[in-house]
Formats: structure tokens, sequence, C-alpha cells
């Protein structure tokens, strides 16, 4: 599996969590800032920096960087910031839960 291919499963897998949440989300926005979804639910904003390891490598750490233009960007947009961690199995499969962390 490419590293393309395991972090659009990540994303899809953090997506999917929450919509069942009832956010309405969008993906692969090309934005700047080191986000990989957009949710939005009535007036409040998530921007989310998903990180997808495939077992049995545990999911990468946001760099300094990312942390820093996802979390700029979110401040700016009244937004929160947020990264999500997970782990995914040969078939793509989510392994265990979805690690969810405020960054600001």
């Amino acid at each position: 599996m490419t590293p393309a291919e395991i972090g659009n499963y990540g994303e899809r897998h953090a997506t999917a969590a929450l919509q069942a949440r009832g956010w309405q989300c969008q993906r692969n926005t090309q934005q700047p800032g080191s986000t990989d979804i957009e949710a939005r639910s009535g007036n409040k904003g998530l921007l989310v920096q998903v990180k997808t390891g495939l077992v049995p490598n545990p999911p990468p750490a946001i760099s300094p960087e990312e942390k820093r233009n996802i979390t700029s960007r979110a401040t700016n947009l009244g937004f929160e910031a947020w990264l999500a961690q997970l782990q995914i199995g040969a078939q793509g499969e989510l392994i265990g839960a979805i690690n969810w962390t405020k960054l600001n």
C-alpha cells in the first residue's frame, strides 16, 4: 500500500467518525494549513489533520510546522484544530479506536 493510499483510508475513517456524530465534512480541501478534513456542525467548525499508520506501524506524529499551520488557519477561521491518529490493517480496515487530540 502506498503512503497516499494509507492516508486516504485514514481520512475516510476519520470522516466517517465525524459524520456519525452529525458533522458535515469535506476531505482533501487542498487549502493551506495542513488540513485533511474541514467539518461543520451548526456554527462550529473543525480543521482536522489525520495521521495514519499501517499495522504494525504506529501513526506518525504531527510535525511542529503542521501543527503551527493548522492551528494558525483554524484560529483565523474561528475553528478548532484537531489531530486524528489511527491505524489501519492491510485491507484498509480501522484497527482500534481513533485517537483525537485538540491542538488549539
